[in-house]
């Protein structure tokens, strides 16, 4: 009984194998031995080739690699497009970040005299700031929660391209959540502090 091997590729799923000894099954043509070792590559590498011509000279030897190499190699191919929707989700963050941005800033400067009219009744500036910051946030959370209900409906199509992560993950859609959270809140504190410094007679005066 043996745990289970990927034989076929990252992207697939075990299936029953049986193992059978060399001896008994001999194979024609090309075959691959896998050793487990300590020490570095090189060593090790020409230990083995030393080892093998030793038992049997005319034994081409092909390419030897350690398992990093080779399943780096098993998921190149799906690399290109993880990478691709990494920079196009990083753009979209960045550009998402600014529009938040400029629409609160746009928002507090159109509302300069009414901000000056809460600071000249009584208003905190805390309470001000908490208002630009709830209001710049609900349309973000508003987003989010249809954005998680898209995804739920498209990671089954990008199953191929995942590995070691299941579609629908709440581990990784919560993280996910939290820094388009942080991301919007950090780009609404600075038009939230410059409202909390409205001059509320300087405000009054351009009535």
């Amino acid at each position: 009984m043996a745990a289970d091997v990927r034989q076929l590729g990252m992207d697939r799923d075990p299936g029953p194998e049986v193992y059978i000894p060399w001896s008994q099954d001999r194979p024609f043509g090309r075959f691959t031995i896998a050793m487990r070792y300590r020490g570095q590559d090189t060593d090790v590498i020409a230990a083995l080739r030393s080892t093998i011509l030793h038992l049997d000279s005319r034994q081409p030897l092909g390419e030897i690699a350690n398992m990093d190499t080779l399943m780096t190699r098993s998921r190149i191919e799906r690399r290109f497009p993880l990478v691709l929707f990494s920079l196009f989700g990083a753009m979209a963050l960045l550009i998402a970040a600014v529009g938040i941005y400029g629409v609160v800033s746009h928002s507090v400067a159109g509302r300069t005299q009414e901000m000056g009219v809460r600071f000249a009744l009584g208003a905190e500036r805390t309470a001000v700031r908490a208002l630009v910051l709830r209001q710049a946030l609900t349309p973000v959370v508003l987003g989010l929660a249809s954005g998680l209900g898209a995804t739920l409906l498209l990671t089954r199509y990008l199953k191929s391209l995942l590995f070691g992560v299941r579609p629908g993950d709440p581990t990784t859609l919560a993280m996910a959540a939290a820094v388009l959270l942080a991301v919007a809140l950090i780009a609404s504190l600075g038009p939230s502090l410059r409202a909390c410094r409205v001059d509320p007679i300087d405000a009054l005066r351009e009535m």
